[in-house]
């Protein structure tokens, strides 16, 4: 997002460099506003079933409309990111959720020219309802993390983040196999 005017003084922004990095910058000497263009924040949650499939949605809007997506979304400014996940689970799924543990951060862009994104990933599961769509999710499919083509997924993280999960997952199984080798 870029603008020319301060939001503060509304004298014209110029880009300049501030600490090594060019920033837009008032050119009023006595305001010095700094226009800090920040990753926006966002939460991806993946949720999987007894099977190891994971609950992903289709698309319902651009950017990459029609394509499979792991539910989220953008974080309200100020909100945590374990209260933005169960937000934007009950707004997508209808659902609600306990999350599990946090599975990694990831940075990416909202579609090709849009706001890079940091994406925070956690693993939860439903404790209330029935997954249903709604809001900007038309569709959902239970899938395996490892099976879903790379060119069926919006967004670049959801790839990233399907990685991760199965070696998250191959990571409880060998904990679980050597707990039970100890016991035995």
């Amino acid at each position: 997002m870029r603008f020319s005017f301060c939001p503060v003084c509304g004298n014209r922004l110029s880009n300049q460099k501030h600490d090594g990095e060019t920033v837009p910058m008032c050119q009023n000497p006595s305001c010095g506003f700094i226009f800090w263009q920040n990753s926006k924040p966002c939460v991806t949650v993946l949720i999987a079933d007894a099977q190891g499939r994971l609950l992903i949605g289709v698309r319902a809007k651009e950017p990459d409309k029609g394509k499979l997506d792991l539910p989220g979304g953008f974080l309200q400014e100020g909100e945590h990111p374990h209260d933005g996940a169960q937000r934007e689970i009950k707004e997508e799924l209808g659902v609600s959720i306990e999350i599990l543990d946090h599975l990694a951060f990831v940075m990416d862009r909202y579609g090709k020219d849009g706001d890079h994104t940091l994406n925070i990933g956690v693993i939860a599961r439903i404790t209330d309802g029935t997954p249903s769509p709604a809001d900007d999710v038309v569709g959902l499919e239970w899938v395996h993390p490892d099976s879903v083509p790379a060119n069926r997924l919006a967004f670049t993280n959801n790839e990233t983040f399907l990685k991760y999960f199965l070696q998250y997952n191959k990571s409880l199984q060998e904990k679980t196999r050597r707990a039970k080798k100890r016991t035995a």
